[in-house]
């Protein structure tokens, strides 16, 4: 069938294009799989060591002054681009 779709791929009484009506098992399961995929995704970050690390930064970085925040970034940042740098060219 033209498309790349059957009939079949089509929910029962749904015409081609037509949004299907939500029902409240409709919703609950999406509602669940969100929270299944939410979940999930904090599992794979809970556990991520250099996240975590920029996770412990965030109290101290948060007392600093705006401009003294800016700076702190900025410094990280160059630290890290002078590391990635030096990485890649070591990989030549």
């Amino acid at each position: 069938m033209e498309g790349g779709s059957s009939k079949e791929d089509q929910p029962t009484g749904i015409k081609r294009g037509e949004t299907p009506k939500l029902t409240v098992v409709n919703i609950d399961q999406h509602y669940l799989d969100s929270l299944k995929e939410i979940s999930k995704r904090m599992e794979e970050t809970s556990n991520d060591s250099e996240r975590l690390i920029l996770l412990s930064l965030l109290p101290a970085m948060k007392q600093l002054s705006p401009l003294d925040n800016m700076d702190f970034r900025a410094e990280v940042q160059e630290i890290l681009r002078r590391k990635l740098r030096r990485h890649a060219t070591r990989d030549l």
